[in-house]
């Protein structure tokens, strides 16, 4: 017997000096080996397992993939990320199992739904893709998550209304809300040291609940919205650089205007900023609400213009330092900028380059208004870009002929380009 038990040791010992050895191998050594073997045992080696239900060529039952996930498992050792992905309804002790066994295995990413992963230490990456509910405020919430990524949850405020949602992300850099809804919530305070990047896209209903969301995060420097701006962002205490205001369902644009008006006077250390149109044109329809602030940093500027020419020159005026001015255009309202009073001062002494995408162009005179204008008043500008998605070809000498007539007063080597 003591015999017996030393061989089954030595056999151990041996199979598991094999398996070290084999890992240890290149890359592409491994992969050429893995090649060689039957499906059913190269998966056991691969480190990265997606188990997903919806995919197109599902057509077994239920059954099967139950038993292919828990093959997997049980019999891989050497996964460091899993996903999975269940559109059809499985027992809930099932799932619990699922994750525990991960879970066991301390992966460096996962991506599966269960609330009880917002206290997993290894935990660095998480996506959540489900409608489901998070209970919060949670205590230890993700203490060394990295990367958050949740789409269509409802995040349900335990606590009393009327108190302010406390939410802390101890080093979260990347935080993605995408189409989530916030229950039972009228003031949330999301505290993040680490972040660095923010974007948030409201649910796919037409009722968005009206809240206050404030961010601290002294590292953030990227924001994007799409939201209908029924959520008041309040970014004060966030050094924002790069921003992105976009805008679907718009439906009252001055209380919009109004808000994206508030929203804007705490980006004042931006560097690039992009709006969509419908947002421009809610700030033209708010001019009377709260004055932008002074972009002393701004160089670059994407907009979408929807015949808010007055829009364009507030925010012009507010950029003193503007350097690339990126415009598309759906149409003009043929405001006359010969009668401008005042010229922004980042026209006259700082503007480099303006790129003009039309949606379409027939050659009209309105549509050379405000190339006319900046052409004229441009000190520093050193190239003009026109494209359009669809015009007639011939039209393109034509332009560059009308561009030309039109007075420059560039310092500099001026390019006129025309795609």
């Amino acid at each position: 017997m003591y015999q017996l038990n030393l061989r089954k040791k030595s056999l151990k010992t041996s199979q598991a000096n094999r398996e070290a050895r084999i890992s240890n191998l290149p890359e592409g050594v491994i992969i050429h080996i893995l090649s060689r073997l039957p499906t059913k045992y190269a998966w056991t080696f691969s480190y990265n397992i997606d188990m997903d239900d919806s995919k197109p060529f599902r057509s077994c039952k239920k059954t099967k993939f139950v038993n292919s996930v828990e093959r997997v498992l049980f019999f891989s050792q050497n996964v460091k990320s899993f996903r999975l992905s269940c559109c059809e309804k499985y027992d809930l002790n099932r799932i619990t199992a699922w994750i525990s066994a991960v879970l066991r295995r301390n992966h460096d990413g996962i991506v599966l739904p269960l609330r009880s992963l917002v206290n997993c230490t290894s935990l660095k990456k998480l996506e959540l893709k489900l409608p489901c509910i998070f209970k919060v405020p949670m205590k230890n919430c993700f203490p060394n998550l990295t990367i958050l990524y949740l789409e269509e949850v409802e995040i349900l405020n335990t606590q009393s209304i009327t108190e302010p949602l406390k939410i802390t992300f101890p080093v979260v850099e990347t935080c993605e809300l995408i189409r989530c809804k916030l229950l039972k919530v009228k003031i949330v305070e999301l505290f993040a040291p680490a972040l660095t990047k923010f974007k948030s896209v409201p649910p796919d209903e037409a009722e968005v609940n009206d809240y206050s969301n404030n961010i601290h995060g002294s590292r953030l420097v990227k924001f994007e919205s799409s939201s209908e701006l029924l959520e008041t962002f309040d970014m004060s205490n966030s050094p924002i650089s790069y921003a992105t205001l976009l805008s679907f369902r718009v439906t009252s644009l001055e209380k919009s205007g109004l808000q994206v008006r508030k929203l804007l006077k705490g980006f004042s250390s931006l560097k690039e900023l992009e709006l969509s149109g419908a947002v421009v044109k809610a700030i033209a329809q708010s001019k009377h609400g709260v004055a932008l602030p002074r972009y002393n940093s701004l160089e670059r500027l994407v907009m979408s213009s929807s015949g808010s020419s007055e829009a364009l020159l507030e925010i012009l005026h507010a950029s003193p330092h503007l350097k690339h001015l990126d415009i598309d255009v759906r149409y003009w309202d043929r405001y006359d900028y010969d009668a401008v009073r005042s010229v922004p001062s980042c026209v006259s002494s700082s503007l480099e380059e303006v790129k003009f995408n039309f949606f379409d162009f027939s050659g009209k005179k309105s549509e050379f208004y405000l190339a006319k204008f900046l052409l004229k008043n441009a000190i520093l500008l050193k190239k003009v870009h026109l494209s359009a998605i669809s015009y007639r070809t011939e039209l393109k000498n034509e332009i560059l002929e009308e561009l030309s007539t039109f007075p420059k007063n560039s310092v500099c080597c001026l390019t006129i380009v025309v795609t």
